[in-house]
């Protein structure tokens, strides 16, 4: 099932930024579009996703993914709406620490994929009463 619900207050990200790389689809939890662009803005630089949106079969086909990715947005895990994640790749270091920082404050857990700091996961997990993690 293909789900396209936009949230127009995205106004610095494109839905094929944001969709699922299989399918097409995108659905975010509701506080994650507001939460996302809030931190875009207080950024004041762009950051680009490497992975937002997927559907449960594309989460699935990947080899390091979690089976309760928040990144699922067609069959949401763990009590979300909706993806409330993203990958994000950032090379500049201090752009880094201000996107943590950022990120932090609208309550983002983060940690490195893959343990290389160029590589960012941001999600929401304390809007779905998990604990924030920072690793």
């Amino acid at each position: 099932m293909l789900i396209r619900e936009w949230d127009d207050r995205l106004i610095n990200f494109t839905p094929e930024e944001l969709m699922c790389k299989k399918t097409g689809g995108y659905k975010f939890h509701p506080e994650f579009a507001l939460k996302l662009q809030l931190a875009r803005t207080a950024c004041a630089f762009p950051f680009y996703p490497t992975s937002c949106c997927r559907s449960q079969a594309h989460n699935d086909s990947l080899s390091n993914s979690s089976p309760k990715s928040l990144h699922v947005y067609d069959e949401p895990n763990r009590g979300a709406q909706g993806t409330c994640a993203i990958d994000i790749k950032l090379t500049d270091s201090a752009q880094r620490a201000e996107l943590l920082k950022v990120g932090l404050m609208y309550g983002f857990s983060f940690y490195y994929i893959g343990g290389n700091p160029n590589f960012i996961h941001l999600d929401l997990r304390t809007d779905l009463g998990e604990t924030q993690v920072a690793w």
